[in-house]
């Protein structure tokens, strides 16, 4: 019975649909017109019930729309708990990954740092390579002049050994010269002691004039004396220039003509000397002088020689230390290439070293871009859904408000059938809410499995990836190290090469400053030499100009001698002939005198005073007319001299002052020549 009443009430509490929809005009009366003002109850219930029912579907709609809202927002809130977690987690790991960005970007910058220390070592070495090669230059330079030094002195040593062998040939030359010139002088006199032998009888006979011109020897000794120290002077300029020939080979030929002129003057000389003594010792003297010369010639030879010696092996040694530099900067040249050869590897490494780091920036560079990337697009998923939520919010309590408005309205119409209608909504929301709950459970179950599987996979993928990134941060760090350990090798064995090298550099220097001293000191010693040569050949020009001078005063003296000579082999000649007129007078005078009258007229016819007159027309002075006065005087006596007065004077005088310069410079002549 009961299911038949239910199924009646079911039947009655259906809605029949009106067949015909009410006209326009009672569809926009007013609800007052169409409603009873006692009941309430309208008069067009059917059309309420209709209006009602789509009400409650249109609510029903709305509700179903709120539970899917609700349901949407649990699963946005899961989604967002999710995403939080999952925020969290990136931003730990961005932490993570921020500390090991920082630990390598410390890395870099001390790599970095390392780098720009060794590229700062390396331009610094660079420098330093670049000023060695500029020492290196100038001492090669440096070597390059000391070798034209050397070349130009071992030049002057050839020439002065040139010059030894032309000055010894000279030497040996006038050596035979004086030699034969000795022999000569010896042949000369034993033929001057020949006519000296028949002079002796002349001699005798000229002792009376001789006596008288003592008084003149006397004042002409001192005139001696004088010119003997000048011929001192001279034989001193003599052997100065002797000296000197060793010095210059130039003034050769000048020499030999002055030689030549010197050899005329001592034939000249020779031809004066003839009617002198002294001779044999002039020539013992001139051989000690020849000896004495030979020896200071020997020993000058034996100085040069050794000076030769000392000086070729100054310029061995000086060739040696050329060739030890050579071979040493050859060395040094090697060692530079091996050092450039390494710099450049150096380089290499540093080059692939850095860009080794810059793939590695690179790379942290762009996961930096990812991560920032992926934050970002989070954070806009964040809050898109942040927005549509709110946006569903805002339009759920919009409906909200309005479906509570709606239903405060109808809820006094609708009254006891809403109520029934509620708890059949109930009931069937209950189930439904059941349904839903299970599925809803479902849903959750699989989610939170979901997120157990994420939360377990999550924390396999960080730490896949902290591995990762900790095996490169260590593969990092190992190349860091070793290639700091290579950069403190590198560092290591640079230092050494430098110190080596600078040790090396100091020693060279040392060495070059040694050097540079010895050739200055040698430099200076060369030029000193050659200022002395220079002041010697001065000197020697001065003493040849001195030479000339003495030559041609010399020269000058010799056609002096040769003109008194003539004019005393004349002057002999005259007083010869008076000398026998006299003799005829006095034999005249001796013998018995005549009658007055026969002898008056012969004493006028005598020729011989005119004659005498003519053969000494140069007149000497007073001293030579009492001298000849004195002569005549002494010829007939003092006894005779007022008892003859028919005896003739002599009218022409003597030159006697000619025969004392003659004898003057006669005995300046041969001590000259002794000493030459």
């Amino acid at each position: 019975m009961e299911p038949a009443s239910q199924s009646e009430d079911k039947e009655e509490m259906k809605i029949h649909v009106p067949t015909y929809a009410l006209p326009l005009e009672i569809q926009q009366m007013e609800r007052s017109e169409t409603e009873c003002q006692y009941c309430g109850v309208s008069y067009l219930i059917l059309h309420e019930f209709q209006r009602l029912q789509q009400r409650l579907a249109e609510a029903e709609r709305s509700l179903d729309e709120l539970r899917g809202a609700a349901e949407r927002e649990r699963r946005l809130r899961t989604e967002l708990e999710e995403a939080t977690a999952t925020h969290s987690l990136l931003q730990d790991r961005e932490r993570i990954l921020g500390q090991q960005l920082a630990e390598v970007t410390q890395a870099l910058e001390l790599v970095r740092g390392e780098r720009d220390l060794h590229h700062r070592q390396l331009d610094h070495e660079q420098a330093q390579r670049r000023t060695l090669s500029m020492r290196c230059k100038r001492q090669q330079q440096a070597l390059l002049r000391s070798g034209c030094v050397l070349r130009s002195s071992h030049q002057e040593l050839q020439t002065l050994r040139t010059h030894l062998s032309h000055l010894k040939a000279f030497w040996e030359d006038q050596n035979g010269k004086v030699v034969q010139s000795s022999t000569a002088a010896m042949a000369d006199l034993l033929k001057l002691q020949q006519v000296v032998g028949s002079k002796q009888e002349e001699l005798g006979r000229l002792q009376g004039e001789v006596l008288e011109l003592e008084a003149c020897l006397s004042s002409s000794r001192q005139q001696v004396r004088s010119l003997q120290e000048l011929s001192d002077r001279q034989q001193e300029e003599l052997r100065l220039a002797q000296e000197a020939h060793i010095h210059v080979q130039r003034m050769k030929e000048e020499v030999r003509s002055v030689n030549l002129n010197l050899q005329k003057s001592q034939s000249d000389c020779k031809h004066i000397e003839e009617q002198l003594q002294t001779r044999s010792r002039e020539i013992e003297e001139l051989r000690s002088g020849q000896i004495q010369c030979e020896r200071e010639q020997r020993t000058a030879l034996q100085r040069l020689s050794q000076d030769l010696r000392e000086k070729e092996a100054s310029w061995l040694s000086c060739q040696q230390r050329c060739d030890a530099f050579q071979e040493q900067l050859l060395a040094w040249q090697r060692r530079q290439e091996e050092l450039t050869r390494r710099l450049r590897r150096a380089e290499g490494e540093s080059a692939t070293r850095g860009e080794a780091l810059q793939q590695a920036a690179d790379r942290t560079a762009a996961m930096e871009t990812q991560r920032q990337e992926m934050s970002e697009a989070h954070g806009r998923e964040v809050q898109r859904l942040e927005e549509s939520f709110r946006r569903m919010l805002q339009e759920a309590e919009q409906e909200r408000t309005q479906i509570q408005a709606a239903l405060e309205q109808q809820r006094a119409q609708v009254g006891l059938q809403l109520k029934e209608r509620e708890v059949e909504l109930r009931r069937e929301a209950a189930m439904d809410l059941d349904i839903e709950r299970h599925k809803n459970q479902e849903l959750l179950s699989k989610y939170q499995q979901e997120k157990q599987l994420l939360q377990l996979k999550l924390p396999s993928l960080v730490q896949s990836a902290t591995q990762e990134l900790q095996r490169e941060v260590v593969a990092l760090e190992e190349r860091l190290e070793e290639a700091r350990l290579r950069l403190a090798q590198q560092e290591h064995r640079r230092e050494e090469e430098a110190q080596c090298l600078r040790e090396e550099a100091r020693a060279l220097e040392r060495q070059l400053a040694q050097e540079r001293s010895a050739s200055q000191a040698e430099l200076q010693g060369a030029q000193q030499s050659h200022q002395q040569r220079a002041l010697q050949l001065a000197e020697a020009l001065r003493e040849l100009e001195q030479l000339r001078s003495h030559s041609a005063a010399l020269q000058e003296e010799t056609e002096l001698l040769q003109e008194t000579v003539r004019r005393e082999c004349e002057e002999r000649e005259g007083l010869t002939a008076a000398l026998t007129e006299a003799r005829e007078q006095l034999l005249q005078l001796r013998r018995p005198a005549p009658d007055p009258s026969s002898s008056a007229p012969n004493v006028p016819q005598r020729p011989s005073p005119p004659r005498l007159t003519a053969t000494f027309p140069s007149p000497r002075g007073p001293w030579a007319g009492s001298r000849e006065r004195r002569s005549a005087a002494s010829w007939h006596g003092p006894s005779q001299s007022h008892s003859t007065p028919t005896l003739p004077r002599l009218t022409g005088e003597r030159p006697s002052s000619s025969a004392s310069e003659a004898h003057r410079r006669i005995a300046l002549l041969m001590s000259r020549n002794g000493r030459v």
